[in-house]
């Protein structure tokens, strides 16, 4: 026990150590049974290289979009959802199975298995994207209900947005991304975001529904090298040209999403991000010279 204690690190130590803080710690401590730290003899708590190991895990996992409970039990136990890679048809296949019950825990389950398998890359465009092309396909069509789809699309959000928590980390270049005024379908913009970020970008996020008008002013405080604006359909940029063409005015302006076109990207001087939020991004980090193709359907 006293090679243990003398191989341990006091809370304050291990929370440096890790990124946490000790009032987190000791939460997880009380609902997960995380960890169980020894006690020095003056009464502190001594946390071993295995609890430490168990922490760091924890976080990683929270960090790929696990829920805390799930995070738990892989950290203590070791054990992954599935050791088996599914296919991208696969995962679809079993997330509309899940939206058609409206079954939570099954959409969870799911995304769990991808973005332990994938990179975000390949999560956003070869599931996610697809998976609500389909979706919004199928409501067109009449088989499937606007129902299923916030019920997953909400979820999806949220676990993209476990995925977002540290948007402005890192030294690179500067967006800034917002939905056009009217616009409330925000999870291409998510998409996209973290496709950049993932390419060394740092993200001021605004959302759904933004003012062109405050966009305006947050770009004149940032000087953002890109200001990015996305629309499901094409009526929504053309009802604010004028606007959009002031703010091309100020800052490096592109439009994105199902709605921009290069009609209305020439109206108002901006640059158009064609195909899904990853081969945007790809666009957008390399320059409208030197583009990739598109890699997959582009966003509703």
């Amino acid at each position: 026990m006293e090679d243990n204690l003398r191989a341990g690190v006091r809370i304050g130590t291990l929370c440096a150590r890790v990124g946490i803080t000790p009032e987190r710690l000791r939460a997880w401590e009380r609902r997960y049974q995380l960890v169980i730290p020894q006690r020095s003899p003056s009464g502190y708590r001594i946390y071993s290289p295995a609890d430490e190991a168990r922490v760091a895990r924890m976080l990683s996992l929270i960090e790929l979009g696990y829920a805390p409970v799930e995070a738990a039990r892989i950290s203590i136990h070791g054990t992954e959802v599935s050791a088996e890679p599914a296919s991208a048809s696969a995962l679809i296949a079993e997330l509309h199975l899940a939206a058609a019950s409206f079954n939570d825990a099954a959409v969870h389950a799911v995304l769990d298995h991808l973005f332990a398998q994938e990179s975000v890359d390949l999560a956003i465009s070869e599931v996610v994207m697809p998976f609500l092309f389909e979706q919004g396909q199928q409501w067109e069509s009449g088989s499937g209900s606007i129902a299923e789809e916030h019920f997953t699309t909400t979820i999806i959000r949220v676990r993209l947005g476990a995925l977002s928590h540290r948007w402005g980390a890192g030294d690179g270049r500067m967006a800034l991304l917002a939905c056009a005024p009217g616009e409330r379908h925000d999870i291409g913009l998510l998409c996209f975001g973290l496709a950049l970020r993932a390419r060394g970008w740092r993200v001021t996020y605004l959302g759904a529904d933004t003012p062109i008008s405050e966009l305006d002013g947050l770009a004149a405080r940032l000087a953002p090298a890109a200001t990015v604006i996305s629309a499901a359909i094409e009526e929504v940029f053309e009802a604010h040209l004028d606007e959009l063409a002031s703010l091309s005015a100020r800052t490096p302006l592109y439009i994105g999403g199902a709605g921009s076109t290069e009609a209305v990207a020439l109206r108002i001087d901006a640059r158009l991000l064609r195909g899904d939020p990853v081969s945007a991004a790809i666009q957008l980090t390399r320059g409208p010279s030197d583009q990739e193709p598109e890699i997959g359907p582009k966003p509703t």
